[in-house]
């Protein structure tokens, strides 16, 4: 695990056991400073960002990495989080792979902070959900509840059928639910259509309404709304927006 030298704060002091995450293949283990550049990496991560040495990637943003419309998501997310304290637990990201390929993967980010309690940055960790089931052990509480997402977010999944998969009512679900994610259910899986639907106006010519379709939505107004509604823009102009950068 590495640190940059200009990290006025000692992020492993509060990482502990973190260091774990050197041994562990699938975990991306990361920190950043409070301008959102990075400050520690592991193995995983280096690999996940196509690159070898540490000093590829400490110093540097989301920007040298990835495309414009993640780098517009992941710096939303990290910003409240700086903002507020509020840690993003669990997040699905579609991502695509350096080499071309799309994976989904699961980010969790937690508040740095320093000896008098202010936020200092955020550390965090991402894991590819294709290899959930290559291990035992699961870091994510409702592990068959996000597989079921991930896997049929076209599908009309309903509160009852995703409560049964953890054994609990659907009340009692949606509590829980609600608790470790800060949104309902259903608010969190048109999250993931509309992720999805990032990618396919990105990278597809598909009209809209057969993108509504294919992502679980009634029709275009419906996609149209609701895309609108998280993303601040409409799904015609996110297109031609990101097409051009």
């Amino acid at each position: 695990m590495s640190i940059a030298r200009h990290t006025p704060f000692p992020v492993e002091s509060q990482l502990g056991a973190f260091g774990l995450f050197n041994h562990l293949p699938d975990i991306c283990l990361f920190a950043k400073d409070l301008n959102l550049r990075f400050t520690l990496s592991n193995p995983a991560l280096l690999r996940m960002l196509g690159r070898s040495k540490n000093e590829d990637v400490l110093g540097k943003k989301d920007a040298d990495f990835f495309p414009p419309h993640l780098c517009e998501m992941f710096e939303s997310y990290d910003r409240h989080l700086i903002e507020t304290g509020e840690p993003v637990i669990d997040h699905a990201e579609l991502i695509r792979n350096t080499n071309g390929t799309i994976d989904w993967f699961v980010t969790t980010k937690l508040p740095l902070r320093d000896a008098d309690g202010s936020i200092i940055g955020l550390v965090g960790f991402t894991r590819n959900l294709k290899h959930f089931a290559d291990t035992h052990d699961s870091f994510l509480a409702m592990n068959p509840v996000m597989e079921r997402i991930i896997k049929d977010y076209a599908e009309d999944l309903s509160i009852v059928e995703l409560s049964s998969l953890m054994a609990m009512t659907p009340g009692n679900f949606t509590r829980v639910f609600k608790r470790r994610f800060k949104m309902t259910p259903t608010k969190y899986i048109t999250r993931v259509r509309v992720n999805v639907a990032c990618e396919l106006l990105m990278n597809t010519n598909l009209p809209l309404s057969i993108i509504a379709l294919d992502t679980g939505f009634f029709d275009q107004s419906h996609f149209s709304r609701n895309f609108h509604a998280i993303k601040g823009i409409s799904p015609s102009n996110y297109r031609k927006k990101f097409t051009l950068s």
